[in-house]
């Protein structure tokens, strides 16, 4: 295998997930924020496109400072709902921070998210778990997988 992805959940709610990916990089983006946000429509494509027309999405590009090392952040937020055909509750939501690195060779991304139901709106979602909760588990992750590096 030329990379290696893996997961972890809490077992209890509200769940949580973190997902470290390393791979040989296949378009090594270098670590500035302008040329990753030239890239923004391929980053949004990863989520469905109902979440970022909707008032109150989230979808920010930042720099993460890691050990004077700069890392790409991104903060998505977002949550739809309505009725599917037979009128039954329908939500398309996420809420996730994701750290980006490469070293032009290989990179790294781990993503801290919400993996749990819908919530009332898109404002409870971001209340359930805050965003620095998810900064710093993403960051603690990447610290722990990179340590070698």
């Amino acid at each position: 295998a030329k990379g290696m992805e893996v997961r972890y959940t809490t077992k209890i709610r509200p769940f949580i997930a973190a997902t470290v990916s390393i791979a040989p990089c296949f378009d090594c983006i270098p670590m500035d924020l302008e040329k990753w946000k030239a890239k923004e429509p391929a980053l949004k494509a990863l989520w469905p496109k109902e979440l970022w027309t909707q008032p109150g999405s989230i979808f920010e590009p930042g720099v993460y400072d890691f050990a004077g090392q700069p890392m790409i952040s991104i903060y998505q937020l977002g949550q739809v709902s309505k009725l599917d055909e037979n009128e039954n509750p329908d939500a398309t939501y996420g809420h996730a921070y994701i750290l980006h690195y490469n070293d032009g060779i290989n990179s790294i991304r781990v993503v801290a998210e919400y993996r749990d139901m819908p919530m009332r709106g898109v404002e409870a979602l971001g209340r359930v778990i805050p965003r620095e909760s998810f900064e710093k588990l993403a960051q603690s992750f990447m610290d722990a997988f990179t340590h070698a590096w």
